[in-house]
């Protein structure tokens, strides 16, 4: 049984252990408060879908310098915080699904060469105050791109509701952005919570046929365009994460390769006329 002197020297070392935690908790809780002060991530996506079931996406997300730089601090207080003993279960939620250097970004795509699946450009690019991530990549057809790592949160699901009708689904385009239930995993939560401050997500999807119906913001010619804007909707980072995108179109004559199993939606009756803005660069 320890002594007094040993228990009076393990309660100083337990106190002086609780500050150096709490002073980084609130130094993680400063940061939070930082990202939270400027618009944080744009996201625009086209899928194109031809008839012989070959097609191309193209993804392109940004971010500002200083909202990286801030995220960049948080992920160094979550190690630290590993270090003390303290593990965080998801500690970058944003950064796992979106790499902001083109390295890391290439890494995440390795295996699309053995899925059919052909990078034709990973690209930087600077305006302003936003940096911004370019890819586009070339499908031969929707079950191979659905088998990649980057792709496998969205589901695309493809299939006929009849002999002419095909219907075309996916989510996910935002990745794991739920708060987790722990709220002691800071840079987790200040990760999570930085994507709902400017969060802005442009989706388009242009199919081989005349749309029959969507859930979409907007229907034009063959593509349907959905628009998602937190200084909109205070709720748009969530509607996002959980929304089925869905659409149904006319497939006669196309040659298409179904794959997953389409899911159901609830098509919009009152599509918007006019276009909305797209998630310009600054």
């Amino acid at each position: 049984m320890p002594n007094r002197t040993q228990r009076s020297r393990n309660s100083i070392g337990r106190y002086f252990v609780s500050r150096r935690c709490a002073n980084r908790r609130f130094a993680a809780v400063a940061a939070l408060g930082l990202l939270l002060t400027g618009g944080c991530l744009r996201i625009e996506q086209h899928l194109v879908l031809q008839p012989d079931s070959t097609g191309t996406i193209s993804l392109t997300y940004g971010m500002t310098e200083k909202n990286l730089m801030e995220l960049e601090i948080l992920r160094t207080l979550g190690s630290n915080e590993t270090e003390m003993g303290r593990p965080t279960r998801q500690r970058d939620p944003f950064r796992t699904t979106f790499p902001f250097s083109e390295a890391a970004l290439r890494d995440r795509l390795a295996d699309c060469a053995e899925h059919g699946v052909t990078i034709e450009k990973i690209q930087t690019e600077t305006h302003g105050i936003w940096r911004y991530m370019l890819l586009n990549l070339r499908f031969e057809n929707l079950a191979d791109l659905r088998k990649t790592q980057f792709f496998q949160p969205y589901t695309f699901a493809l299939g006929r509701d009849d002999d002419d009708t095909w219907r075309l689904t996916f989510n996910a385009v935002a990745g794991p952005v739920e708060l987790p239930a722990d709220t002691e995993e800071l840079s987790a939560v200040a990760a999570a919570r930085a994507l709902t401050s400017g969060f802005r997500v442009d989706l388009r999807t242009t199919v081989p046929g005349k749309i029959l119906s969507a859930n979409a913001t907007q229907i034009k010619e063959r593509t349907a365009i959905w628009h998602f804007d937190s200084d909109e909707d205070p709720n748009a980072i969530q509607q996002a994460s959980r929304f089925v995108f869905g659409l149904t179109f006319d497939g006669t004559d196309a040659r298409l390769v179904p794959c997953g199993e389409p899911q159901s939606f609830t098509p919009n009756p009152s599509l918007q006329d006019e276009e909305p803005a797209p998630a310009g660069k600054e």
